[in-house]
């Protein structure tokens, strides 16, 4: 999706116009981080959730194998 643009006449501008421009794209910068960062964080969340459905879905005896190891590994770690 394109970004919309403005051409300004940055000579026609004052100082306070200049650093409220300023103040602006650091605003816009900032909350298309924290965009990025929530993005990142649902496909996070995304994939623990499918990988707990699919031990869900796994027989119980081969799950308590795969929760034994999961905790054996999280014990190492």
């Amino acid at each position: 999706m394109p970004e919309n643009t403005t051409v300004i006449n940055k000579e026609a501008l004052g100082p306070d116009d200049l650093a409220a421009i300023l103040e602006l794209n650091n605003q816009q910068q900032k909350l298309k981080s924290k965009t990025n960062h929530l993005k990142a964080y649902m496909v996070s969340v995304f994939f623990l959730l499918l990988d707990f459905s699919i031990l869900l879905s796994i027989s119980s005896s081969e799950n308590e194998v795969l929760m034994t190891e999961m905790r054996q590994s999280f014990a190492l770690s």
